[in-house]
């Protein structure tokens, strides 16, 4: 059997992203509050949970689209700190769209 030993981070290595306190408001309205995680470079990674629990906001959020109070890194880089064209270059968004007949 193959080893996935690989995937694990090491102490040397940060993780691709890592969110620390996040906090969205839309409309004067928390969506998301004191969100914290890290995602490991090579890895897997699944955002799963019921209609309406912010899963596409945190990914508008991650894309640059919506503002945010707390800290978001890519590559160790804090994303506020990114131009729009640094941004295009290395993160892209595609939004789903159900429609009904």
């Amino acid at each position: 059997m193959r080893s996935l030993s690989w995937f694990r981070m090491s102490a040397s290595q940060p993780p691709r992203f890592r969110v620390q306190n996040l906090r969205v408001h839309l409309a004067h309205r928390p969506i998301l509050d004191g969100l914290r995680f890290d995602v490991a470079p090579g890895t897997v990674t699944a955002l799963v949970g019921p209609n309406g629990s912010g899963k596409t906001t945190l990914l508008r959020t991650l894309a640059g689209l919506l503002p945010l109070v707390g800290s978001v890194e890519f590559n160790g880089r804090s994303l506020a700190r990114w131009s729009d064209g640094e941004r295009a270059r290395s993160l892209a968004f595609v939004q789903q769209r159900s429609t009904l007949a």
